[in-house]
C-alpha cells in the first residue's frame, strides 16, 4: 500500500479519521477503542516516516490520541524544532509529515499533545543531552515553536524561548539514560554554568524507569543506529577539510553574563547562514559585496568566503551540494554528531543490553516502530540487516505469540491493512 493509498484510507470513514485539531479539556481522554491481536512491528527506512504508521494508530483507535509515552532507542535524541514549522501546521497532519525530517519529528507531535512523555535512551558516546529527567514546555511564540528548557541542545538550534513568552504551552517529561556504563573522560562536556540541565540525580539510570512510565499507552521506537552509529558528514569534500571549515563558521559562543543577547545573536547566526547557503544553492556562487553577507560577523564572512574559494577551485560545480554543507553545519555544534561504529563483540553487548531492558519493562508497547537510518548514513550499511534481525530476533523472544510474526516492511513497500493488525 503507498503512502496516498494510506491517506486515502484514513478518510474513508469518519470513525477512522485522525482529529487533528486543537483538543478541548474534556476531550483529552486516553481512550483506545480497539486492541491489536498482536503487537505490530512498523520498519521504515527513514526516522520521520514512523509517524506515518504512530497517525495511523490514533485514526484506528489503536493508540490515544492524547498524553502517550515514547521509548526512543537512538543515537540522536530527534527533538530539535524546524522554523519552517508554524504552529497551525500541527494540526494538518498531511502538510506536518511532509515538512518533517529525521531530526525533527518528535517536538511537533508533543505540541500537539499526541505525547506527553519520551524516554531516550542512548550510549555514553551520545553527548547531545546529559542523563537526566527533565519537565519542561513547549509552545509558540511569534508563530514559532520553541521549548523553555535551557539546555545546549535547545540553545544551539535555537530553540528555546522563556516560558513568559510562550502561548499555547503544553508539558513535556523527558528521561534521558545511558545503556552502557563506559565513560570517555576526554569527551566530557565543558559547560558554563547557565547551559547546565537541571536534572534529578535517578534521571540517569534504569532503576525508576517503571515509575517514570505510568501506563501502557507506550510506543517502543528503535533507530538500528542505536546499536552502532556514524557521523556521514565527517568526510565531505575532504580535499579542503570541509567538516572542519563548516564548524568553524557554525561554531557560537554564549556567554553566562550576556545571555539574552548573545542567545540573540545565536538565533541571526542560523537564519543568516540559512540564507546563504541557500542562495549560494540556487545562484552557485556569491561575493564579499552581495548584500547577504553585510550583517555577518567580519570574521564569519572571511570564512565562508575562503570555503567557497577553496571548494571551487577543487570540485566541478556539478559535485558541490551546498545543501549538504549547510546540513553539516547545522549538525557540528552542541559537541557534534555521535560516531562509534561498534564491533561486534560490542554489538552483543548492546544487544543483551536491550532485551534486558524490555524484559524488565512493566508495560509492553502497543506497537514497535523501527528506523534503518542506513541511506541518510548513519547505521552502517554492511551491518544494518545483522542489526535489524538480531533486534526482531530479541522482540519475538520477549514478547513471544503476543508479537505479531510478520514486521510491516515500509521500507520496501509492504501492502498493509491497519484494521487487520
Amino acid at each position: 500500500m503507498s503512502k496516498q493509498d494510506i491517506e486515502t484510507s484514513l478518510d474513508e470513514s469518519p470513525s477512522k479519521r485522525i482529529k487533528l485539531e486543537t483538543p478541548r479539556n474534556d476531550e483529552k481522554e486516553n481512550i483506545c477503542l480497539r486492541k491489536f491481536k498482536k503487537i505490530p512491528i512498523f520498519i521504515v527506512e527513514y526516522h520521520n516516516d514512523v509517524l506515518e504508521f504512530i497517525y495511523r494508530c490514533f485514526g484506528s483507535r489503536h493508540l490515544p490520541l492524547y498524553n502517550n509515552t515514547i521509548i526512543h532507542f537512538d543515537s540522536h535524541p530527534d527533538m530539535v524544532i524546524s522554523n519552517d514549522i508554524e504552529p497551525e501546521l500541527i494540526y494538518d497532519k498531511n502538510k506536518l509529515l511532509e515538512n518533517l525530517s529525521i531530526e525533527n519529528w518528535i517536538m511537533p507531535t508533543c505540541y500537539g499533545e499526541h505525547l506527553k512523555k519520551i524516554v531516550w535512551i542512548k550510549n555514553s558516546w551520545c553527548q547531545q543531552i546529559h542523563c537526566g529527567e527533565f519537565k519542561f514546555n513547549i509552545g509558540d511564540y511569534d508563530n514559532e515553536l520553541y521549548v523553555d528548557l535551557k539546555i545546549p541542545y535547545f540553545i544551539s538550534e535555537g530553540n528555546y524561548c522563556s516560558n513568559d513568552k510562550l502561548n499555547n504551552k503544553k508539558e513535556i517529561h523527558l528521561k534521558v539514560i545511558e545503556i552502557d556504563n563506559e565513560r570517555n573522560n576526554n569527551n566530557k562536556i565543558e559547560e558554563d554554568k547557565i547551559l547546565k540541565e537541571e536534572s534529578d540525580n535517578k534521571g540517569g539510570n534504569f532503576s525508576n524507569i517503571n515509575e517514570f512510565i505510568t501506563d501502557n499507552n507506550l510506543i517502543l521506537d528503535i533507530d538500528l543506529d542505536y546499536f552502532s552509529t556514524a557521523n556521514p558528514f565527517l568526510n565531505i569534500y575532504e580535499k579542503i577539510d570541509c567538516y572542519k571549515r563548516i564548524t568553524e563558521i557554525f561554531d557560537y559562543k554564549i556567554n553566562e553574563n550576556n545571555f539574552e543577547i548573545d542567545y540573540e545573536k545565536r538565533k541571526f547566526q542560523l537564519k543568516n547562514l540559512k540564507e546563504i547557503f541557500q542562495y549560494l544553492d540556487y545562484h552557485r556562487d556569491i561575493n564579499e559585496n552581495v548584500e547577504i553577507l553585510i550583517e555577518n560577523d567580519i570574521i564569519i564572512i572571511e570564512k565562508i568566503l575562503e570555503l567557497i574559494k577553496l571548494i571551487k577551485e577543487n570540485y566541478n560545480d556539478n559535485e558541490i551540494d551546498w545543501i549538504l554543507i549547510y546540513n553539516a553545519g547545522c549538525t557540528s555544534d552542541n559537541n557534534g554528531l555521535p560516531h562509534f561504529i561498534s564491533p561486534d563483540e560490542t554489538l552483543n553487548i548492546y544487544f543483551d543490553s536491550f532485551k534486558n531492558f524490555l524484559k524488565n519493562l512493566k508495560y509492553e508497547p502497543i506497537a514497535i516502530t523501527i528506523s534503518r537510518s542506513t541511506e541518510d548514513g548513519y547505521c552502517p550499511s554492511n551491518k544494518v540487516d545483522f542489526i535489524q534481525q538480531n533486534v526482531i530476533n530479541i522482540l519475538q523472544s520477549i514478547y513471544r505469540d503476543k508479537l505479531n510474526s510478520n514486521p510491516i516492511l515500509w521500507y520496501e513497500e509492504t501492502n498493509w491493512d491497519i484494521t487487520k493488525l
